[in-house]
């Protein structure tokens, strides 16, 4: 509360004596009582709406955000961003995933520190922070607000110059200029390694033969004073040969490489790629085309590439390499591993959960890094981000008893069932708050497997018991009824409203019906007794009393009713097997050696189709989603 009364006595007194000194105290009191608090009311910090992400504009950079490869001939990145609306508050600079450094500023030039960079090839990523706007104590002190990362570079940086030797590009070759001794000299001796290519009169020197591979070159030179060759100088260039892996939505897969530095002396590019295990096939590509594009059938297929710059002049350790049929070390560029297709989540389970937005569970970061710890993600697969994210076990996680497998979803993406661990447990909770789980126990799971619990849309699951199969209401945590058996299924599923459930055996479906809580067999189904086949057979996601199924010998797919098991609608559909049915898309995925097709759900009529050389050694590897194939190692397709 303010003291107004002696405010006032202080004002007539400075009316009175005029006082500068006293003038000043009065406004050092009147700030100090204008900021005094009760001790017992509360004081809000007035906020603004946080504003639209801004839009971030490069108005400087020491490199195009159109390279994929840059060279920094020093070890300094000028930089200057603009905003729309909020204030940069600082830019971050990575090198391979690894904070370096951070400018205050959206303008300036960061030194990059790369004392801890050992030789080749890095990444290098930019990101520009702003404030949001709020006006809050967290958006004043940076620790709220939008962060933009840049595209990712493969760089390098050089020094051009090195003990008195200096190296540039000459109408595309490599020329050499070095410090004129206090001697006098009759001529200069070039050497490459410990080779020499080339004497000169002159303190330069032009090198036709040298494409980017990476060498030392030593300058010495003789005089009449000396006829012993005398020590200059030396510079150490690095190997300079880069590819990057480029794929876009076209589903243009490539790998590409920016126009050599020493152009002129380039006869062409050499790609080599292990497109088979212990087996490599060379291209040869003009050294004006900059990519190798390679061929949509290799979709999903892991694959290596790199590249050699062939010299177009002589060149001393390209003569060696080629005279020793390969024996002889040659420079290469680095070598990528990859998958062909658009990158996309690796997963172990996958399915489409809306119109936009899919559900996966992997235990697999890269294609060799297989963990414990295994985490359930929602993924936007129109705006290609990670959505949401629930890891089950901790980080780092080693046992094997407390990691999640065997995933199952009720028809409408609601509930999620999973083994825990090979411990005969199972883990219960919607699909959309994974955190929100419960473990379930039943008698019949056996400790020491670990098995799949498909789920219906009202929580009934059907439990794959030792000796006995079981459904099971995981809502109201009770067993509804079983059925005795020690047979081993292949394949089992329940329908969607949890009415019907199968157990596949070789070449028969045993078909149960639920009534009034008690469980009664419809029929031993199977290619002899109905006119219909059954090498692929589920339940229809969404329409009642409904199954599909798929004859690989007849080439028809049947829509059949349930109970009666009669058919009421066929088509064909030519290939040797059904991979998938998606019917929030009403597609069908099935495939032949050597060609995956999509296929209309009304009538099979053809969608679109792709030559290919996957084999599909399990169902789910391979899924149709939305517009997409999604490959279970990483890569997407997309659909025409």
């Amino acid at each position: 509360m303010f003291a107004y009364p002696i405010f006032l006595n202080l004002l007539f007194t400075v009316i009175q004596m005029k006082s500068r000194f006293l003038l000043l105290a009065l406004l050092v009191l009147v700030i100090i009582q204008s900021c005094t608090y009760d001790t017992d009311e509360i004081y809000e910090r007035e906020l603004n709406h946080p504003s639209s992400p801004p839009e971030i504009t490069t108005v400087d950079l020491s490199f195009s955000m159109e390279e994929d490869t840059i060279i920094l001939m020093q070890n300094s990145v000028l930089f200057h961003f603009q905003t729309s609306e909020n204030e940069v508050q600082r830019v971050d600079f990575y090198v391979d995933d690894t904070l370096v450094g951070s400018e205050n500023s959206e303008n300036g030039i960061f030194e990059l520190n790369h004392d801890f960079i050992n030789g080749g090839y890095h990444i290098l990523r930019i990101e520009v922070i702003t404030n949001s706007g709020t006006g809050s104590i967290a958006d004043e002190i940076g620790l709220e607000g939008y962060s933009f990362s840049t595209r990712e570079w493969v760089f390098k940086v050089l020094d051009g110059s090195s003990n008195n030797v200096t190296t540039m590009v000459e109408d595309g070759f490599l020329k050499l200029v070095w410090d004129i001794p206090n001697d006098e000299v009759t001529e200069y001796i070039v050497y490459r390694g410990y080779q020499e290519v080339g004497r000169s009169a002159v303190n330069s020197f032009i090198d036709k033969g040298y494409v980017g591979e990476g060498e030392e070159f030593r300058i010495e030179y003789i005089g009449p004073n000396n006829t012993d060759p005398q020590y200059i100088g030396y510079v150490e260039l690095p190997n300079e040969m880069a590819i990057t892996y480029f794929a876009n939505k076209n589903n243009k897969f490539a790998i590409q490489w920016p126009q050599p530095r020493y152009y002129a002396a380039v006869d062409s590019v050499v790609v080599f790629a292990e497109e088979l295990v212990y087996e490599t096939t060379k291209y040869v590509v003009d050294v004006n085309v900059g990519e190798y594009v390679i061929p949509k059938y290799f979709f999903g297929k892991e694959h290596s590439y790199k590249i050699m710059h062939i010299p177009k002049y002589y060149n001393p350790e390209y003569e060696d390499y080629l005279g020793s049929g390969g024996w002889h070390e040659f420079a290469f560029s680095n070598e990528i591993h990859l998958i062909v297709g658009y990158p996309s989540p690796i997963f172990n389970y996958m399915e489409q959960i809306n119109n936009t937005e899919l559900f996966y569970h992997t235990n697999r970061y890269s294609n060799s890094d297989y963990t414990q710890n295994d985490s359930l993600f929602t993924y936007s697969f129109t705006n290609e981000q990670i959505v949401s994210r629930y890891r089950y076990n901790p980080a780092n996680f080693g046992s094997m008893n407390d990691n999640i497998m065997k995933i199952a979803l009720s028809p409408n993406k609601e509930f999620l069932t999973a083994a825990v661990g090979y411990t005969g447990r199972i883990m219960y909770c919607p699909v959309n708050d994974p955190s929100d789980y419960s473990i379930h126990t039943h008698s019949s799971l056996n400790a020491n497997y670990a098995t799949r619990t498909p789920i219906s849309n009202n929580g009934i699951g059907l439990l794959y018991g030792s000796g006995k199969k079981v459904l099971y209401n995981f809502i109201n945590d009770e067993e509804i009824d079983f059925v005795e058996t020690n047979t081993s299924y292949s394949d089992y599923n329940i329908s969607f409203d949890g009415k019907y459930f199968f157990l596949d055996v070789s070449h028969t479906i045993d078909l149960y019906q639920l009534i009034d809580g008690e469980i009664s067999l419809i029929d031993e189904v199977n290619q002899w007794s109905y006119d219909f086949g059954i090498d692929y057979f589920e339940f229809h996601e969404n329409e009642p009393d409904k199954a599909v199924c798929y004859d690989e010998e007849t080439k028809v797919f049947n829509v059949i009713s349930l109970p009666a098991l009669e058919i009421l609608k066929s088509f064909s559909i030519p290939e040797e097997e059904v991979l998938d049915v998606n019917y929030q898309t009403n597609m069908i995925l099935s495939g032949s050696d050597g060609l995956i097709v999509v296929r209309s759900l009304d009538d099979g009529s053809l969608v679109t189709e792709i030559p290919n050389e996957l084999q599909f050694t399990s169902y789910g590897s391979l899924r149709l989603i939305g517009n997409s194939l999604f490959w279970k190692d990483g890569a997407r397709y997309f659909l025409d």
